[in-house]
């Protein structure tokens, strides 16, 4: 069984129904099982494993034997449900056949993960990485014994997934082991244009396994040949640049290393002055929360950033140390008004003014939305009143409801529904608890 995001039900196939398996889908509502007759269907089956795709909004089946009797027959096929049908997957590399194993999505790598269990040799201890297309095996590490029938899951608080124990080759196991992704980048290096003469400040950002050894390079991902001598941490200063150059790093720990996208780095002799999209938003915080606001600026790099209180043009309370391209505030008991200005060498911008209005405690409220707008895609609300527990926030997009990833009282991660067309604008709003929020608008790209 796995519980399919995307549609709000339980979909359940095959397992042991007398002497041998079967294949039945059927779906859970809340209230009410279904049966499903699906054009296509995995053949029947017991003792599989099965997990929904959060990346993909769709139930991945793996394995699994045809036989309810000892020794099983183990099978290795990959199979996916869509909400509708099954579809066979051919990978061009997975995992052998098997039968109890272990199956979890893991977020950091939006992939599903399998460990272990049995191909009549035995239990086994090889770990798959599933990407929606292939089968991978991650770097080899530290990692569990040999076991099926073990219990795993991934928590998303934590960015791992934990295995507890199961049936090894000398019986029962009840070690705990947890997977983590060698390297997570969450921030590369990002291109920009700098006037001829200056340098450019390059940086990133690894949730990764252990310490993390960088060096910088000189030319594009993967060309080891020009390493920048002292280039050895997360940020790297270039020197005066006069002409394009490219540049990436390399990162490296206990398990294995990954090479950064390349940073264009583009010289001009024409100064352009700084320009602002997004502006700062609207937001909403109950009473004693912070807001952070923010910009994404650009122009002739280097840009500099001033935050003020009050109006926009209003310069005469500067934040002290408010001088990135965010802000986040001090608890408030108020609703203030925050700006920023921009900077280079051939110009000022300012930005429009952003209200944080501060709400009585535990009243649910949408402030923003950020995200890419594609369907399928993650974007992250940011508003009060918001239930800690994922499940109890229902958010909806134009009626489709979105899967909650992750949830604090002032956040929620969500998937943007696949059933969306592009180019619509659709009404966002949340249900906590029976409680309805305010409706902001979102435009799907």
């Amino acid at each position: 069984m796995a519980y399919d995001a995307a549609r709000d039900e339980i979909v359940l196939f095959g397992g042991v129904g007398g002497p041998t398996p079967h294949n039945m889908t059927w779906v859970w509502d809340g209230s009410t099982w279904t049966q499903r007759f699906p054009a296509n269907s995995p053949p029947l089956r017991c003792f599989h494993a099965m997990v929904y795709d959060t990346a993909r909004q769709e139930t991945v089946l793996f394995g699994g034997s045809a036989q309810t009797q000892d020794p099983g027959l183990p099978l290795g096929d990959t199979w996916c449900w869509n909400g509708t049908d099954w579809s066979q997957r051919f990978p061009g590399n997975a995992p052998s056949a098997r039968f109890f194993h272990q199956m979890a999505y893991y977020g950091p790598d939006a992939s599903v993960l399998l460990h272990g269990g049995s191909g009549n040799g035995g239990p086994m201890s090889d770990t798959w990485l599933w990407n929606g297309s292939t089968w991978t095996k991650p770097p080899s590490y530290a990692s569990p014994g040999p076991r099926m029938m073990g219990g795993m899951a991934y928590d998303s608080a934590r960015s791992e997934a934990v295995l507890y124990s199961g049936t090894g080759q000398g019986g029962p196991v009840f070690d705990t082991w947890v997977y983590q992704a060698c390297h997570n980048i969450v921030q590369q290096p990002g291109s920009q244009t700098v006037l001829s003469g200056l340098s450019a400040t390059l940086s990133v950002r690894d949730d990764a396994l252990g310490p993390v050894a960088y060096q910088w390079y000189v030319g594009l991902s993967g060309d080891a040949s020009h390493p920048i001598e002292g280039a050895t941490t997360d940020t790297c200063t270039t020197p005066p640049l006069t002409s394009n150059t490219n540049y990436w790093v390399r990162l490296e720990n206990v398990c294995s290393s990954v090479d950064s996208s390349t940073a264009f780095i583009s010289v001009t002799s024409f100064c352009v002055p700084p320009s602002i999209s997004p502006q700062p938003d609207d937001q909403a915080v109950q009473t004693g929360a912070s807001a952070t606001v923010w910009i994404t600026a650009n122009g002739t790099s280097p840009l500099t950033y001033q935050w003020y209180t009050g109006l926009t043009g209003d310069t005469t309370n500067p934040i002290v140390g408010a001088t990135a391209a965010s802000y986040t505030t001090p608890p408030l008991v108020a609703t203030s008004d925050y700006w920023v200005q921009v900077t280079n060498a051939c110009g000022t911008t300012n930005s429009n003014t952003g209200t944080v209005t501060v709400t009585d405690a535990g009243e649910l409220w949408i402030q923003s939305i950020r995200g890419r707008g594609a369907p399928g895609d993650k974007a992250v609300i940011r508003g009060t009143g918001f239930s800690v527990q994922p499940r109890r926030n229902e958010v909806f997009f134009g009626g489709y409801r979105a899967f909650v990833r992750k949830a604090s009282e002032t956040k929620l991660t969500v998937i943007i529904p696949k059933r969306l067309a592009e180019g619509e604008s659709v009404p966002v709003y949340a249900r906590v608890d029976g409680v309805w929020s305010n409706t902001v608008q979102f435009e799907i790209k």
